[in-house]
This record gives C-alpha cells, structure tokens and sequence, in this order.
C-alpha cells in the first residue's frame, strides 16, 4: 500500500541522493572495520559482486579506500561521500542502486556498512509531481537551515 512519508537529511548533497535513487550507509564510517575480502552484490545499475581489496596503506580501511575500490568497479555507478558516509547513486538515475541480501554470506560488507545482511538495500528514484504518473514521487522538498533538509515522498 502506498504512503507518504518525511525524511530528513543533514546534507542537501544526502537529499539529493536519496531523490536520485542513490542509497547512503547509516554507519558512521570515520572508523572502518577491515573490509578486506568482505563482498558488496549489486543488482543494480550492473548485476556485479565487488570483492574490496586490502587498504592502501596495508593497515587501516578509510573510506578513501572504499570509495577507490568501488569507484569504476560498477558499470553504470558513482560513488561519493559526504558528511563520513559512503553514497552510491546511478550515474544517470533510472531505477536505483540495488544491493542484494547475503544471508548467511559472512563475507558480506552490508552489515558493516549499517546496511541489514538479511533484507539487502534498494533505492528509489522519485518522479517530480509534475510528470504524474504511479509512485514514487517527490510532494515536496525543503530547508530549515544548512543541517535539516526534508523531502516529503509518496511512494
């Protein structure tokens, strides 16, 4: 059944994002855990399992590094991050960043990343109002100062 629904954003890049079907890891990631040999599997924009290689300097994951191992790795994916968080959105949005559940798969980065093993992440890219048509959608966007950014969706 569809609803809408308010979402806040402490970026306008993060709102922006979001809007575009791009999906951001909740996890603080200022302090990575060892993501060597941990897998992120992409359903979308390309159906790829990425496998993240060792840390640049052979000692401490950043997210630099995560960004670098994902950078190109994706057909079709941008990666950024802002405010400490990894982002992952379509280079040219149509239907979302998709990452598959792993299950049992204990070489499966979602969990460290603040993402559930076990339900996998989906975005949504949301249609202004204007073009009509079935949800998602945007009903409106606005700026309470620079830290609070909400978009009110329909999806």
């Amino acid at each position: 059944m569809a609803k809408s629904r308010i979402v806040k954003f402490e970026d306008i890049n993060l709102l922006e994002s979001f809007l575009n079907g791009g999906v951001v890891a909740s996890a603080d990631l200022s302090k990575l855990p060892n993501l060597d040999g941990k897998q992120l599997k992409f359903t979308s924009p390309a159906a790829v399992t990425v496998t993240l290689p060792p840390p640049a300097d052979g000692r401490t994951y950043r997210l630099s590094d995560l960004v670098a191992a994902l950078t190109g790795a994706v057909a079709g994916l941008s990666v950024r991050s802002f405010c400490g968080r990894l982002v992952l959105i379509e280079s040219s949005p149509f239907a979302g960043v998709a990452l598959a559940a792993d299950g049992a798969n204990d070489l499966s980065a979602l969990p460290l990343l603040g993402w559930g093993k076990a339900s996998g992440v989906v975005g949504k890219v949301y249609k202004p109002t204007v073009l009509g048509g079935g949800a998602p959608y945007v009903i409106s966007t606005y700026s309470v100062n620079e830290t609070t950014h909400v978009a009110h969706v329909y999806e």
